[in-house]
Parts: C-alpha cells; structure tokens; sequence
C-alpha cells in the first residue's frame, strides 16, 4: 500500500580466516573465593560474581561501577506488526516469560523437595578466569542456558552464552544478553559496530522520523525540486510523501533577497506559515491532497521515565539552590553526570545552526530522503 517495510541488505559470509581468534592478555588476575562470591581482580578493576542472585553483581573500573544490574540472557523483542498479524506473541510468548524469570534456582524439577541451586563453576586458567552461570527457563519443554565470564587482567571480560533449545519448544524472537548501565555514561561502543552495517548501527542509513522530504533554514528549498521528488515517489508507486519543514524553512528564491526586501515580502504574505505556503503550491502543482499537521507541544510529551524525573528533580534542586544563594545570571546543567552552572551569557541569543555538510545530513541523503534542493 505503498509503505516503505525494509531498506538496505547484505549478505554476510565468514571464511575461517575471518573468524575472530579468542582473546589473550598477559596480565595477571587475583582470584578471591568468598563463602557467598566470587572476586577477581586485577589492572584497575575488580568483579564480583554472587552465588546467591546468580551472576555478574559488580564490575568496577577505576573504583566506579559500570553496571546498574545483573547481565541475563534475552531470548524476546518486542513484536512488530507483522509479528502481531501471524500472532507471532501468542506462538512464542514463553521466551518473553523464560527472559522475565528464568533462575539459576531449579524450583521446576523441586516442587516436592528443597530447591536445587546452581553455583557458578571456576575455572582458573594462566592470566584469565572463566566463571560459568547455569539458569533454568520456565518453559515446556523445560530448557536452560549457560552464561560463561572469562575476565582478563586488563578488565576485559569475554561473555559466552549458550543454549540447548529441546525439540518442539519452537524457535526463539532473539538471543542475546540484556543489561543497565548508567544512564549518564557517554563514552560507550558497541562492539558489533564493523566494517559493514548491521541492524542496530546503521551509521549511514539510519531512518528516524520517517519524513521523505525535510526542509530547513540552513538549506534553501527549490519548489521544483520538491514536486519531483513526490512525482517520483509516486511513480514508484508510493501514494503519501511525508515533508517536515522547519520553523523559518524558505525557498532558494527568498534567501537571494536583502534582508530588507525579504521582510517585506514576508508581511504581505497571507499564510500563518511557510507549511501552508507550501501546502498550497504542493497541492496546485501535483494535484494531490495534501493535509497540514503543526505537532506544537505534543511532540515534547510522553510518560516520563524514571531517569527522567530524577533529572528535574536535580535540576530543579540545584536551580532553586542557585535562587536561595541569590546567585543569579545562571542556568543550570548536566554534565558527564554532574550539575554545573553554566552563564547565560554563554547560551542567551545564539542560535544553533544546522551545518549543510554535516554527516547526518550526508547520511540522510544516501537513505534517498530530499532537502529540497538538488
């Protein structure tokens, strides 16, 4: 029905020359037995591993923890719309279940009797430790999974997980592992990042908004260039063109004009808008229906999630600190996860500016959407 599903595909293919050699380092690691953990540490760091909860508990570099939960495996995603047609949730919905509760407490084959306990396994190798988990998932049949810690002595941990799917369980939605880590961290790499792009790295063909055609100040707009482009969607059998235009959005033919006599022209016009300027000549020219959306303030809302509230609370304490300390001429900030207070004179009055070259405009442009002007 003319809507874009998919864009982009590769096929990858491994030679065994291709295929990552394990990894190896020289540097020592101590290892600590304790009655309910298991600790080891070496350059600048230490991990601990808990009997009890089963699993990665703490891992500290530099004396700051990196991680705000234990790492488990996830075998569910969220379900798209084809997933919800073929009822793909209703076929699979145990995986979601076995992600939410699995244990490496057996309490399944322990109804009758005390509940048997999975402790990790140590295995003590020349620079290295390997610590293995095993859990239990609440399915039918009942299956489990191992979760395999090598840690290094330059604090590099290599996580393996594996699992032994029992006939007539049916396929599972994802397998990988889940975890939190502070919200404030900033310098982070995924490590599936590589030469080629995979689903969740798509550097250069990332689609966010789903808009065909954006305009913006910084980029002068050419009409005839937007008219070709929604003729050639629609020749393409596309039947919608989405356009976002931005506040202050305007034409190759306006931005040649002295400011002087732009304004004029400007106050004569009878649109509230360059939106509905456009929508008017879009629609005369191609003969198309064409609707007007201004998203206002709802494009600001949602649910505010829990990091979110604990943000303007701090905002708001370090705010009204600055007013009881008559400390004015401020705003305040977050900054690598501190509040600073940052001069208005620093940020009043200056605009901040789209920069035409810049790679997500280049990016933006090789997934086929259209700035209006070439």
């Amino acid at each position: 029905a003319g809507h874009e599903v998919a864009f982009g595909q590769y096929v990858y293919t491994v030679s065994e020359s291709d295929r990552a050699l394990s990894y190896s380092c020289e540097k020592p690691v101590k290892i600590i037995r304790g009655k309910v953990n298991i600790g080891v540490k070496g350059e600048n760091f230490d991990a601990l591993f808990s009997y009890l909860t089963g699993g990665l508990v703490s891992y500290r570099y530099a004396g700051v923890e990196m991680i705000e939960s234990i790492p488990k495996p996830n075998f569910w995603r969220a379900p798209v719309d084809n997933d919800e047609g073929n009822g793909m949730p209703m076929f699979y919905g145990q995986w979601k279940l076995a992600s939410l509760y699995l244990s490496h407490k057996d309490f399944l084959s322990s109804a009758s009797g005390p509940v048997k306990s999975y402790d990790p396994v140590l295995q003590e190798n020349e620079n290295s430790a390997t610590i293995t988990f095993t859990y239990v998932l609440p399915t039918k049949p009942v299956a489990d999974c191992k979760v395999a810690y090598t840690v290094y002595g330059d604090g590099t941990i290599e996580t393996t997980l594996s699992c032994d799917i029992p006939e007539g369980l049916g396929s599972m939605p994802e397998f990988g592992m889940i975890m939190k880590i502070n919200a404030d961290y900033n310098q982070l790499e995924w490590y599936g990042m590589g030469p080629e792009e995979t689903y969740a790295d798509r550097c250069k063909g990332g689609i966010a908004g789903g808009a065909d055609i954006i305009l913006l100040p910084e980029i002068p707009y050419k009409l005839d260039t937007i008219i070709n482009a929604i003729n050639a969607r629609a020749k393409a059998g596309k039947r919608f063109t989405i356009i976002a235009v931005a506040e202050g959005a305007i034409s190759e033919e306006d931005a040649a004009l002295p400011k002087k006599k732009l304004k004029e022209k400007q106050a004569k016009k009878k649109y509230p808008s360059v939106a509905y300027e456009l929508a008017e000549k879009i629609q005369n020219r191609t003969d198309q229906e064409v609707r007007i959306t201004v998203p206002g303030h709802t494009q600001r809302g949602g649910t505010p999630c829990p990091y979110d509230r604990v943000l303007a609370t701090r905002l708001g304490a370090a705010a009204a600190d600055l007013i009881l300390k008559e400390d004015y001429g401020y705003m305040v900030a977050i900054k690598n996860g501190q509040i600073k207070k940052v001069p208005l004179a620093e940020v009043a009055g200056k605009l901040k500016m789209v920069d035409p070259n810049s790679d997500i405009i280049k990016e933006a442009r090789m997934t086929g959407i259209s700035f209006g002007n070439e």
